[in-house]
């Protein structure tokens, strides 16, 4: 699996979960994240708040910063995310 993201034609939000690859947190959209397994619109949008004050994540674990988001939930959501090389 690659941590590049994955787009189709129609951007649907699905389309890299059907793919199998994982989702790249420091380029998803809102509409990416809200279509992860255990991720609601407003742990989403917590993110994407987050991801901009930092300007991007290192490591999938810093998501455990995320308002909404513990350990299990964390755990849940990691194997559908990735995080670019910068």
């Amino acid at each position: 699996m690659t941590g590049l993201p994955v787009r189709s034609v129609q951007d649907d939000g699905e389309t890299w979960l059907l793919s199998g690859k994982k989702l790249n947190i420091n380029e998803a959209t809102l509409e990416d994240l809200i279509h992860v397994p255990h991720m609601s619109r407003r742990i989403a949008t917590e993110l994407l708040s987050l991801r901009q004050e930092r300007k991007h994540f290192r490591k999938v674990d810093e998501l455990i910063d995320v308002k909404g988001i513990g350990p299990k939930t964390l755990e849940k959501i990691s194997p559908f995310l990735s995080v670019a090389e910068h």
